[in-house]
């Protein structure tokens, strides 16, 4: 009778022990899910960070271009510079000899 209730309290100590790593294994998978979501929340706000900047750079580069398209017309030019009509006289681009 004794062995038996010693048997029995070794067979329960043996579950509990298996309880209490069951439910350490539970809290450490509860501690990676919630470290797993952490990181992907600051990697998704890093990211919206970078997509914002990269859309600030984006609209500050149009608003240069419109600027400087507008300076060339204000100034006479139509982006012909160097050898364009503008430029370019009986004898061709300046410089050069007329064949002949």
């Amino acid at each position: 009778m004794v062995v038996e209730r010693v048997e029995h309290a070794q067979f329960g100590l043996k579950a509990l022990g298996s309880s209490e790593k069951a439910v350490h294994l539970h809290e450490n998978f509860v501690n990676i899910e919630s470290n797993a979501r952490n990181s992907l929340n600051t990697t998704i706000r890093a990211e919206k960070t970078v997509f914002e900047e990269l859309e600030k750079k984006v609209e500050e580069h149009q608003g240069l271009m419109k600027t400087a398209s507008v300076d060339l017309l204000a100034s006479g030019l139509n982006g012909d510079c160097f050898y364009g009509p503008a430029s370019i006289g009986l004898n061709g681009p300046p410089g050069l000899l007329a064949a002949g």
